[in-house]
């Protein structure tokens, strides 16, 4: 009785201890996912701008699109106050520009970015309830996801 007992308390022991090293290794490759997703994120965007045939000598490439569902009509875009043109719905418009911080916006919204060079950044027109257009920061898998 006592030899089961004892074996009872040191397979518990054993569990416990199992548990607790899993766990360790849960908290590991959740940081490793995390930085293997920034990684890809990364290698995709340098993928999707050399698709787009955007200048690299020094400047950043800003990739404004609209998925092909988002409603409305065109939206007419400005980049420092500057007009880009009309992006209809299921388009996307690249824009090489300098590094630095530049404004793009819509008649009614605005979104400031701070670009560096030779990098690649994405950013969505979106509609809210009203139909108002929204400028948000996004990602290369996004656009990938909505491009195709």
């Amino acid at each position: 009785m006592r030899r089961i007992l004892v074996r009872a308390v040191f397979s518990c022991l054993l569990a416990a201890l199992a548990f607790a090293t899993s766990a360790q290794q849960m908290k590991i490759r959740s940081r490793g996912a995390a930085a293997e997703w920034a990684n890809d994120e990364a290698q995709l965007a340098v993928a999707l701008s050399e698709t787009l045939h955007l200048p690299k000598d020094g400047r950043a490439q800003i990739v404004l699109f609209r998925t092909s569902t988002s409603p409305g009509d065109d939206v007419s875009l400005n980049a420092d106050g500057k007009p880009l043109g009309e992006l209809p719905a299921g388009h996307y418009l690249p824009v090489s520009s300098t590094a630095g911080t530049h404004v793009f916006g819509t008649d009614t919204t605005a979104l400031t970015l701070h670009v560096d060079a030779g990098k690649t950044y994405f950013v969505q027109i979106v509609r809210d309830r009203a139909g108002r257009p929204h400028l948000l920061r996004s990602t290369a898998t996004k656009f990938q996801r909505v491009a195709k």
